[in-house]
This record gives C-alpha cells, sequence and structure tokens, in this order.
C-alpha cells in the first residue's frame, strides 16, 4: 500500500511514498477535484505504488478515502464468498466489520483526513470540475428555485459572444416566480447595423410587454460572481476583528467536521491574506462554499467556515 511498508511484523512509513499521500491531501483539500490531481502527478512523472499502472481519478479517490492513512483500519471489507475456488467479494453487509482507531502510524492528521471526508461527500455529484476559466462552476445557487446556474454563451451587441451564469431550470421550464420583480423580453434579434428604416420600426411597433420574473430570466455577467467574492473577502480582512471571534465560536460550537477545518483555517488566512485588489482563483477553491442568487446586483457569499456576507453591486 502507498506510504506503507511492513518488515519483520512491523508496519512503517515510507517517506517518499508518504509525500505524495501528503500531497494529494493538500491539493484535495486546498479546492482541486481528482482529474486535476491526476493531471498533475501525471505531469510530474511521479511513479504508483504498482510498477506500470498509471494514476486514474478513481486511485486518487481511493486514497482520499482510505481511513489506513489516518493510522486507523476497518476490518473485513471484504471476505472469501467461495472457499473452494478463493473467491473474494466486496463485504456489503453480509458479514459484520469492525472499525479499530489508531493502529497504523498515521501519514495523514485525523482531522485533515475527515475533513477531506466530507468534502468528498460534498462532491460527489459535481465532479470539481472548477476551472480559472469557469471557477464558478457548481458554485451559483438559485435562490427561488435551489438549481445550480450553469454556463451559457449568447451574442451580444454587435454579434459578440458573452458568457453568462444563468439558472438550469430554464432547461427542463422549472423556474419559479421571482417575487416583486417584472422582466421586459429582448426587442427581437440584435442586427449589428440595423438599416434607418428597421430603426425606425422598431421604435415604432416593437414595444415588448412586461411580465413577472421567473428565475431564469436572470443572467449573471462572468465577471460578477468574481467581484462579489473580492469584496466579501476584504470584508472579512477590513472587519477580521469582528469576524474572528465568530469564527471561533463556529470551532467550539460545530459538530461539521469541514467547517470547524475551514473556520480554523480561516483565521490563518485573515492573518496572512490582505484585502483583494482582484480575483483570487485559489484563495476562492480553498475557502468558499457557494454564492446564493438573488439577482445580478444581490448574492450571499457563503463561506465553508459557514459566514455569509451578502453583498448588493
Amino acid at each position: 500500500m502507498l506510504g506503507f511498508q511492513q518488515q519483520d511484523g512491523e508496519i512503517s512509513i515510507v517517506d517518499d511514498e508518504a509525500a505524495i499521500v501528503r500531497m494529494i491531501y493538500d491539493w484535495f483539500l486546498a479546492g482541486h477535484g481528482y482529474e486535476y490531481i491526476t493531471n498533475q502527478l501525471l505531469a510530474a512523472n511521479i511513479p504508483t505504488k504498482r510498477p506500470g499502472a498509471k494514476w486514474a481519478n478513481t486511485t486518487i479517490k481511493n486514497i482520499l478515502t482510505n481511513e489506513k492513512f489516518c493510522g486507523d483500519c476497518l476490518f473485513q471489507k471484504t471476505f472469501i464468498s467461495d472457499p473452494i475456488q478463493h473467491t473474494s467479494s466486496r463485504n456489503r453487509g453480509q458479514l459484520p466489520q469492525y472499525y479499530i482507531e489508531d493502529v497504523l502510524p498515521a501519514i495523514i492528521p485525523k482531522e485533515e483526513w475527515q475533513a477531506a471526508q466530507e468534502l468528498v461527500k460534498r462532491h460527489a455529484g459535481n465532479g470539481l470540475k472548477q476551472s480559472e476559466r469557469y471557477p464558478f462552476t457548481n458554485m451559483l445557487v438559485c435562490t427561488y428555485c435551489g438549481k445550480i446556474y450553469g454556463n451559457y454563451t449568447s451574442a451580444g451587441h454587435n454579434r459578440e459572444l458573452q458568457n453568462w451564469y444563468r439558472c438550469k431550470s430554464r432547461r427542463d421550464h422549472t423556474a419559479v416566480e421571482v417575487p416583486g420583480m417584472l422582466y421586459t423580453p429582448p426587442s427581437g434579434k440584435r442586427v449589428a447595423d440595423p438599416s434607418p428604416s428597421m430603426v425606425a420600426y422598431r421604435e415604432k411597433y416593437n414595444h415588448p410587454t412586461p411580465r413577472q420574473m421567473i428565475c431564469s430570466d436572470i443572467r449573471i455577467p462572468f465577471p460578477y460572481p468574481q467581484k462579489f467574492f473580492v469584496r466579501a473577502w476584504n470584508q472579512l480582512v477590513s472587519k477580521k476583528a469582528r469576524y474572528k471571534p465568530i469564527l471561533q465560536r463556529t470551532i467550539e460550537a460545530t459538530d461539521n467536521v469541514l467547517t470547524r477545518y475551514r473556520a480554523k483555517e480561516i483565521i490563518g488566512l485573515l492573518d496572512s491574506v490582505d484585502r483583494l485588489d482582484g480575483f483570487d482563483y485559489a484563495l476562492m477553491l480553498r475557502t468558499l462554499d457557494f454564492i446564493e442568487v438573488y439577482s445580478e446586483e444581490k448574492m450571499t457569499v457563503v463561506f465553508q467556515s459557514g459566514i455569509r456576507i451578502t453583498q448588493s453591486r
């Protein structure tokens, strides 16, 4: 097993292999997904434990969920289902399992390992597909219907392509009303250089009627979430004397391992990371949980430590 060796009945840590394991956990807790970690290991030509084998996303996930790296051991994960053929089967409740703590030398501190398990659960459905080009994939949540915002491209003025975030309810027509808001649909297909007669015609006849706004009408320009995150982080920094006690109370009160881990981490970051002049992708991955979208003018930035900051543009 990567990171361990056994000699004369004694299990010990293999330092160079353990360094790879720690690197994988560091990347994951910094917000990177399985594919990113796999690509980094392949690019660096870091060998696997098995000669000839290559790193894969499933390998990374198995390392991140294996309790042996924090010193614990779950016994009887498999059993011999056919004693004649010696066929081994995964134990899916056929036999009791036994979880024993602190029976192995730990490569990863237990709190970090437990935080990683919460991250694995949290991102089970979306695969952590963030990238610097699309940093808020699966991180914008519609306040009204609860669905995730997706990326899409449309033609703006002068037929230039523009990137937006928009509620995925538009795809399955499940959008809900936005209370107290009206929406005026676009006035038909735009033309880059309309003729004078077309301009005159539109001014005379093309007057779309406002209707009740639904959540799929809201379009968020790509730069907006970045600006909201930067402003929320800068508020944390400028008012850290107020937020540090809140984070400390969270550490003492919460039962959520990841929230407690991130709260400790943000306390340290507030002392080492100053106000931002521009968007910091790495900091966003490490600290942000998601952003609740009310409109392009109003969003709530929710940090993994549990702190929520509502901003209006």
